[in-house]
């Protein structure tokens, strides 16, 4: 929620309305995978588990080498 007021003081409403749905979109995948059942599939298999999450942290590194 704070992201998005920030992007709507900083760059106006047509920015803070594509953040929202950004934000809306990610919740909704994350409860999507929550409701099938994603997290059992991680903890059987950890190695899946680790790929995924340094998968996930070069993501964020990414735009912070870009910026």
């Amino acid at each position: 929620m704070l992201l998005v007021i920030t992007h709507g003081a900083q760059h106006g409403l047509r920015r803070s309305v594509a953040t929202m749905a950004g934000c809306l979109t990610a919740l909704v995948l994350m409860l999507s995978v929550s409701a099938a059942g994603l997290g059992v599939f991680l903890e059987a298999w950890p190695t899946m588990f680790n790929a995924l999450r340094l998968i996930g942290a070069a993501y964020l590194v990414y735009p912070g080498v870009k910026a």
